[in-house]
């Protein structure tokens, strides 16, 4: 049997840690029901990138809410940047040129008991309207493994052969709708472009070149409803472009109120990899300033070698999201297939899979 660990002294006296079923929840309320039982979980990691090495991935982090009712029911939604996919030239390091399975990718996506999932970093390599091979693959992979059907949506991008973001869904919990409120075909319908003031940002460039696209889901007639407002913001390649990325929030955030408005619909998600490096970057506070709570602001780490780049913003007072946690789909992954990060980092990506949930209950708006 393993041995319990013990509890920082200081953090057991501020009832931070729980130890609970053989993890401990961090949060800052001890008494908040997670929408499942937590997996087990490893100490959060730095949040700033660490030097190159087997990082020790984060786990689950409960943000404070008001306790769900015990007969709520909650679908878990996720964030995933999947590194290149459908590009594995453009893979790094030890992944270089070597192709995600779709066993691999279905069956990590499986293991998450995720029911949507925003996308980053793929490649339209399929037939049709940005469409992506890896991902049908892979979705054929799930519905053969579970009965599960799922459908996706990838948004355009500036360039030929760009970095995409996207939305995926359980076809069974999930319905897409467009923003008048008739259900919206991927291989049809146009996704909505964010309203992005066009600008330059402070060091003179473009700003958002993965452009922000929005995409409402429903759970069923009369109940909830949500915004999913995927983002993927400017990497720290060849420079530092945290003011870049202040930038960007501050011309999305200028956005939120016309995407209310749009959607008729207050609860929105922004969620997507950040790529912000420190804490105290100001892109966070904007996008805090604008009204959002940071799931992630205990900075747990969701890259293979440190780092908090991947997020998950929500309304505070919105009672669908009254259930919300942040998990890492790192660890319990890691320990189930006797894998090191850099297993993960090769097989699947450079990025963990991050989640949250939301209360299926009657539309409040």
């Amino acid at each position: 049997m393993a041995k319990r660990p013990s509890t920082p002294p200081l953090l057991a006296a501020l009832g931070l840690l729980v130890f609970v079923g053989g993890s401990w929840v961090l949060g800052v309320n001890p008494f908040a029901t997670p929408a499942k039982p937590p997996a087990p979980a490893g100490a959060p990691g730095p949040a700033s990138p660490a030097a190159p090495g087997d990082a020790k991935p984060a786990g689950r982090s409960t943000a404070q809410a008001p306790a769900p009712s015990a007969a709520s029911k909650t679908i878990r939604i996720g964030t995933w940047n999947i590194e290149w996919l459908g590009r594995p030239d453009e893979r790094s390091g030890a992944a270089q040129n070597i192709p995600q399975s779709a066993d691999d990718l279905a069956d990590y996506l499986v293991a998450a008991d995720v029911q949507a999932v925003a996308l980053q970093e793929v490649v339209a390599t399929g037939r049709g309207k940005l469409r992506s091979a890896e991902l049908d693959r892979t979705f054929e992979t799930v519905k053969a493994r579970t009965g599960q059907v799922w459908d996706y949506v990838l948004f355009p991008g500036r360039n030929e052969g760009a970095q995409l973001t996207g939305a995926a869904w359980n076809t069974a919990v999930l319905s897409p709708q467009t923003a008048e409120g008739r259900p919206f075909d991927p291989r049809k319908d146009e996704p909505w472009p964010v309203p992005i003031a066009r600008r330059r940002g402070a060091g003179g460039a473009g700003l958002w070149s993965r452009p922000p696209y929005a995409l409402k889901l429903t759970t069923g007639q009369g109940t909830t409803d949500f915004v999913l407002l995927v983002v993927h913001m400017k990497a720290d390649f060849q420079g530092d472009f945290s003011a870049q990325r202040a930038d960007e929030a501050g011309v999305l955030a200028e956005a939120i109120p016309i995407t209310k408005r749009t959607f008729r619909d207050d609860d929105i998600l922004i969620l997507g990899d950040t790529n912000v490096t420190q804490p105290a970057e100001q892109a966070l506070a904007v996008y805090t300033g604008a009204g959002f709570l940071d799931l992630n602001a205990r900075n747990l780490q969701t890259h293979w070698r440190g780092g908090a780049t991947d997020r998950i913003f929500v309304p505070p007072d919105q009672p669908e999201f009254s259930a919300r946690f942040f998990e890492v789909e790192s660890d319990t992954y890691l320990r189930r297939h006797n894998w090191q990060p850099r297993d993960y980092k090769r097989r699947i990506s450079d990025h963990y899979m991050v989640l949250t949930s939301l209360r299926v209950m009657p539309d409040d708006d």
